[in-house]
């Protein structure tokens, strides 16, 4: 009968404080909709390597890059066998393969080590991870792949025949892990390798390509592994600092030079929309706060009249606090309706989407519930104190309240317009950063411009294949390069020019690259398929390259790379971002 009759108050309050009762509704549902989003993303973001077993373990063999050459995967692994467990990578994008239902394209493949499932363990639906990358031509596939090949996950045994030329053997299906910092979605046998390419290639002294991991005993030591690596290697002479970098810390941390198929993403950020989160929540408490304290006047009555018929204090109290519980369990509902429409507009938009079941955790359970119950409190008890708090005598005038009451409003006002001119600035701020990068000059045309990823078929006839692209009539024109803006460049290490050595980042193009994007030549020329030299030994620089040697007239000058070509500088190209 109690809540009975505290409900039946409720709604008839709701109904006659109706324009109070929607304002009140809507700002917290719009708050709790926000909220709901940035604690989804950050919930999301924390179950990168989150599901992967013995993680404390797992290290990532780092020096100057992310990567080694395969023979210190090797090495160390037949002379650190009782201290380590290493497993060699090498990620190859779009790389076209035939099965039995035709041509296919696979986005991300490495060639792994067969002890690749040892170190980062994963669930196999089918096949043995412990056997399933040993022979060569072996290859294991995730489950979304194996439907896309075969039509289904029974795919043990079938063949995919790669390059055109060789037959790979399914060994294993694993299940799909989108929350792993490496793109694994086809894994193949390391040792294959030696059969494609060329004997011997996983014993070379050099080529930074391979990203190593490795498995450590428990307990062991990281410094002490860290020293044995490095005098192991020393003796070899690779001279630089190698350091284990820990399997969960790789997501959050920094890019690191020459990472392959890695992602990552950023703790601060995380951070800062937490902050914005408790902000908002912050804001909609005390909105709510205020508006429930404006109506006092029209509650006055109510009040002294309860008093009047015997009705103590907590009785009072407990009636504003369920008020309080009804207004966030509507505006719950509202916020849900909300997230419904706006969820595929969100996914649109940023590649994210708010999932529901990502609160069903016991651990994220009860921090909404943790959360909502500190809300109802920091809302729901001041309010509840100051209008419970009327006397029966007491003049509407005097409703106001006493000094202390005023100070508190004042407070509450002048933290919610802080925090709201603060947030403001901060989204202003933040619009004109986004304005700026849309109408910042780039130095190239990116409009009308498509790029395609090559597999290797293509590649092997590449001036066939842009022929039959210009021939399109709405294909102006086409061109080659190893990167694209945007994207990582590759890196030389200590370039000469002058006598002066420093790095530089580069990019292999063919003579249309230049006209293809719309970037300027500043002096000189540009490459030209007429001349038999430009195919290998001239080079093209930029702007800031000059500002970096404070080269004088730098056209004609030799440069020698580090791939060892001496060449000419031909041409001067204007600075594109």
């Amino acid at each position: 009968m109690f809540l009975q009759g505290i409900l039946k108050i409720t709604l008839r309050n709701f109904r006659n404080n109706l324009i109070t009762t929607l304002i009140k509704i809507l700002g917290l549902a719009v708050s709790i909709t926000a909220v709901i989003i940035i604690w989804s993303f950050v919930i999301n973001e924390n179950r990168y390597d989150s599901g992967i077993p013995g993680t404390d373990n797992i290290y990532r063999l780092e020096a100057q890059w992310a990567s080694m050459p395969p023979f210190i995967g090797h090495v160390i692994g037949q002379n650190l066998t009782d201290q380590v467990v290493p497993a060699r990578m090498n990620f190859w994008t779009d790389v076209g393969v035939q099965v039995e239902n035709g041509p296919f394209n696979l986005p991300d493949l490495v060639f792994a080590d067969s002890t690749f499932f040892t170190v980062i363990p994963m669930e196999f639906l089918e096949g043995d991870p412990d056997k399933a990358l040993v022979s060569p031509y072996s290859l294991v596939l995730s489950e979304t792949v194996a439907e896309r090949l075969f039509g289904t996950t029974d795919a043990i045994g079938k063949i995919v025949r790669f390059e055109n030329q060789y037959d790979f053997t399914v060994t294993g299906i694993i299940k799909d892990n989108p929350y792993l910092h490496l793109k694994i979605e086809v894994a193949a046998s390391i040792v294959s390798l030696e059969k494609i390419r060329r004997p011997g290639i996983l014993q070379e002294y050099d080529g930074w390509s391979y990203p190593t991991y490795l498995l450590l005993p428990d307990n062991a030591s990281v410094g002490e592994v860290e020293a044995q690596i490095r005098e192991l290697l020393g003796k070899f002479h690779y001279d630089q600092k190698f350091r284990l970098r820990p399997f969960d810390k790789i997501y959050y941390s920094p890019e690191v030079e020459n990472e392959s198929s890695t992602k990552h993403g950023n703790l601060l950020y995380n951070k800062i929309l937490i902050s914005v989160s408790v902000f908002i929540l912050l804001l909609a408490a005390i909105n709510f706060i205020n508006l429930t304290i404006a109506s006092a006047v029209a509650r006055s009555k109510e009040v002294s009249l309860k008093k009047l018929q015997g009705a103590s204090r907590i009785h009072l109290i407990l009636q504003f606090l369920f008020e309080t519980v009804m207004f966030i369990f509507l505006s719950l509902i509202i916020a849900f309706i909300f997230l419904w429409f706006f969820n595929p507009v969100l996914k649109t938009l940023t590649e994210f989407s708010v999932r529901i079941g990502d609160f069903a955790t016991l651990r994220n359970f009860l921090i909404l519930i943790s959360g909502l119950f500190i809300f109802i409190l920091f809302s729901g008890i001041y309010p509840s104190l100051y209008i419970s708090s009327y006397s029966c005598f007491t003049d509407k005038s005097a409703i106001s309240g006493s000094r202390n009451h005023i100070g508190i409003r004042n407070g509450l006002i002048v933290f919610q317009n802080l925090i709201s001119i603060t947030l403001i600035i901060c989204t202003l701020i933040a619009n004109k950063q986004f304005q700026y990068m849309n109408r910042k000059d780039l130095g190239f045309d990116m409009n009308n411009v498509i790029f395609l990823k090559l597999n290797s078929q293509i590649r092997g006839n590449m001036d066939l294949f842009k022929e039959k692209l210009l021939n399109h009539p709405e294909i102006m024109s086409a061109s080659y390069s190893s990167r694209i803006p945007g994207n990582y460049w590759g890196s030389w290490c200590c370039v000469n020019i002058e006598g002066k050595e420093n790095k530089y980042f580069n990019n292999y193009v063919d003579p249309d690259y230049l006209k293809t994007l719309g970037i300027k030549i500043k002096d000189g020329r540009n490459f030209s398929a007429e001349i038999p030299a430009d195919n290998k030994a001239t080079y093209l620089i930029n702007e800031t390259a000059i500002k970096i040697y404070d080269l004088k007239d730098p056209v004609g000058q030799v440069i020698v790379p580090g791939n060892g070509i001496k060449g000419q500088i031909i041409g001067i190209f204007k600075d594109f971002h």
